[in-house]
């Protein structure tokens, strides 16, 4: 799933297992009510835009620890890693270097938060999954290439 509205929350948030697209924390309070509310617990990955690219969304690298720092004090949100997509590019060269970022700040955070916090560092999709395994992806999101 793509970026959550927070108007969306009540009506998704029983149905999903985690969401990997929180980049706010307007975002994260809303969640936080109403997985309160619900008596739910939910895992959530930490967006960021490393590519810097305007139709995306997502933290720098210098917000994610007081990002997830403010996450971990709401008692029903679980950060369980980041996620991050490549640039929008046939660039590999470029493409690498994101994944490489990425996995530098899962690294940090998982250093800083530990391990058994920050399990998941999700990057790739269809046309770039291999690039981001090859940089220590955990979690490939994987859709148009299903019906190829």
């Amino acid at each position: 799933m793509g970026h959550l509205q927070r108007n969306k929350v009540r009506k998704v948030l029983p149905y999903l297992a985690c969401i990997e697209s929180v980049e706010s924390l307007d975002l994260v309070e809303v969640l936080y009510i109403e997985a309160k509310r619900i008596n739910k617990i939910i895992p959530i990955l930490v967006q960021f835009n490393f590519a810097k690219e305007d139709t995306k969304t997502g933290l720098s690298y210098e917000d994610a620890i007081p990002f997830i720092e403010k996450c971990l004090s709401y008692s029903n949100i679980q950060v369980k890693g980041i996620m991050c997509m490549g640039p929008h590019t046939d660039n590999t060269e470029e493409i690498e270097n994101i994944f490489e970022e990425a996995y530098q700040c899962f690294l940090m955070l998982q250093n800083h938060f530990g391990n058994d916090i920050i399990k998941e560092c999700s990057m790739g999709m269809s046309d770039d999954y291999s690039l981001a395994l090859k940089h220590n992806s955990t979690i490939v999101r994987i859709g148009s290439k299903l019906f190829e």
